[in-house]
């Protein structure tokens, strides 16, 4: 047998507690699954498991092949950037060779824009924090940033009108003189749901700090200031 012989598939399965997300492997005579995800609506909530994508089977030798397939990851972490995924298996008799290898895909990072600055800024020099209030049902969410030196403070307000809101992954370093801000903003209602990294750069102005009018959003360099900076 080789691996053009085995026919690649996925299907979902009703497990009672939770639906089993499978990639399947089969002959005319024989069937192995590997499941990839379980998944339950009072667990995991409206984000669904993505399907894979670029399922094959590739031949490692006479009575060997490997599957491989990439998937989203997105009923984990809506920000993941993906992984790819492997498994041997043996021909004749068919079975698994071994556990899958995962190798996570590599998250595009835009470069710091280039700033002409007179003074630089350090992040030790800058604090920089989330706050989260409750609007009626809705929420909201500010990142603020201070700079004790000079007493100066800049907000970036969450622009999504969305019902859940949240602000992960909160971190500051300093680039080539000014400081970048970096976080993940989830935004879902209605079993939509997303999730954006987003970049901010600080700079040391005359009379404090300001707002650099570059900002990322997923992995793009954008020219202007960031919407939702005050």
């Amino acid at each position: 047998m080789s691996a053009m012989q085995l026919e690649l598939s996925q299907r979902t399965e009703d497990h009672g507690i939770a639906d089993a997300y499978l990639v399947v492997v089969s002959t005319a005579s024989d069937e192995l699954v590997h499941e990839f995800c379980a998944y339950s609506s009072a667990y995991g909530g409206p984000v669904r498991p993505d399907p894979v994508t670029g399922l094959r089977a590739e031949q490692i030798d006479k009575g060997r092949a490997t599957v491989r397939w990439e998937w989203s990851e997105n009923s984990f972490d809506l920000a993941s950037p993906g992984a790819y995924f492997e498994r041997d298996v043996i021909l004749d008799p068919l079975a698994w060779a071994g556990p899958v290898r995962k190798t996570p895909k590599t998250k595009p990072v835009a470069p710091a824009p280039k700033v002409d600055v007179s003074h630089e800024l350090r992040a030790v020099d800058v604090a920089v924090k989330s706050e989260w209030r409750q609007n009626g049902c809705d929420d909201e969410w500010e990142i603020h940033v201070s700079h004790a030196a000079t007493g100066t403070k800049l907000v970036w307000k969450g622009t999504s009108t969305a019902e859940n809101q949240d602000i992960k992954k909160l971190r500051h370093t300093e680039v080539d003189g000014v400081v970048r801000i970096d976080f993940v903003y989830y935004c879902g209602e209605n079993g939509s749901n997303s999730a954006s990294d987003r970049s901010l750069f600080v700079k040391l102005g005359e009379t404090g700090i300001e707002w650099v009018p570059k900002h990322v959003c997923s992995g793009r360099l954008h020219d202007g200031r960031c919407s939702g900076t005050l």
